[in-house]
């Protein structure tokens, strides 16, 4: 995986290497956490920060050779196929749950009470 700046600058971010994952022929789906999300043929699903960090997130009885695009639903979970696994051996549709995002911090909606001391 690599980055191209406007100007030109190319910087590679991840080298896939079997243990990561083989063969990334999907495109990359951009999540509602500023991370993007993809395939491999080998390896399943994956997330990648800006900066490079990858994490395999699943994979494995699932499905197998989840190669194509992700799609991000209204729901923030990403769906996608699998030609082959499942239960009968032809292939898979499948959802990634995530967990929410919190993009700003929510405002206190609790009253804000005064203590007064007791009275003996």
């Amino acid at each position: 995986m690599f980055k191209v700046t406007t100007n030109g600058t190319l910087t590679t971010l991840v080298s896939f290497n079997y243990s990561n994952g083989a063969y990334p022929v999907a495109a990359l789906t951009l999540g509602n956490d500023g991370n993007f999300y993809s395939t491999t043929e080998y390896g399943g699903i994956f997330k990648v920060t800006t900066n490079g960090v990858l994490t395999t997130l699943a994979f494995g009885s699932n499905g197998a050779y989840p190669v194509a695009t992700l799609t991000l639903g209204n729901d923030g979970n990403f769906y996608g196929t699998t030609p082959e696994g499942g239960s009968s051996g032809y292939g898979t549709v499948f959802c990634l749950l995530l967990p929410p995002v919190i993009t700003s911090q929510p405002q206190n909606q609790g009253k804000s009470w005064a203590r007064t001391p007791l009275s003996a």
